[in-house]
């Protein structure tokens, strides 16, 4: 049964995130998302960040109509499941957007 309180959208995005390590040292990478919802998403990576780190984010969706490059979703999130141990490894997010933050690039 569906647990999830939100409709899931299969749409592969470019993620760009950030976050600090436990030493206080900035990271960054990247990764395409497997879902995307109004409440978070699912990103596959190679190096996913740790459980419960706060990480920035900048989500990529594609457009259909060329020229346009896309839009730019930038927000603020937590990770809050993380699968290293698969086939695909990434990492579940809840994520904060600002309208002020969609950029119609």
């Amino acid at each position: 049964m569906e647990q999830r309180g939100v409709v899931r959208y299969p749409v592969r995005a470019i993620v760009l995130f950030q976050w600090t390590n436990a030493d206080g040292v900035g990271l960054h990478d990247g990764g395409f998302t497997r879902d995307i919802s109004t409440a978070g998403l699912f990103v596959y990576c190679n190096r996913p960040p740790p459980l419960k780190t706060p990480l920035s984010m900048e989500v990529v969706l594609p457009l259909f109509e060329a020229p346009h490059p896309g839009l730019r979703l930038i927000g603020q999130g937590v990770v809050v499941r993380v699968e290293e141990n698969k086939k695909d490894p990434g990492f579940a997010a809840k994520i904060y957007l600002d309208s002020g933050n969609i950029d119609p690039s």
